[in-house]
């Protein structure tokens, strides 16, 4: 899920004529994964992973809304939305 997720967002920031930060966010990517001997090219996710099984919805719904909520945090992003889990 991570490299899925990483291509299409460092693919959307290259193709998307209208992201403002597109050399900035690609420098860093591109820095990060340069210090890295598992990268090739850029480096999107810290490497640390925590494993949870997440039992049920309210457990998914608060991972899914960190996931979302963490480029905001970050300022990578100038909205955050939570998302409804049905």
């Amino acid at each position: 899920m991570k490299s899925f997720t990483a291509i299409k967002l460092i693919d959307a920031i290259i193709n998307n004529p209208k992201e403002s930060r597109r050399e900035s966010l690609l420098n860093t990517f591109e820095q990060d994964g340069k210090k890295s001997s598992s990268n090739t090219k850029f480096k999107f996710w810290a490497h640390e992973n925590l494993l949870i099984l997440l039992k049920t919805k309210t457990m998914y719904g608060h991972a899914l809304n960190y996931t979302h909520y963490n480029p905001s945090s970050n300022r990578l992003c100038k909205r955050y939305k939570p998302l409804a889990i049905q």
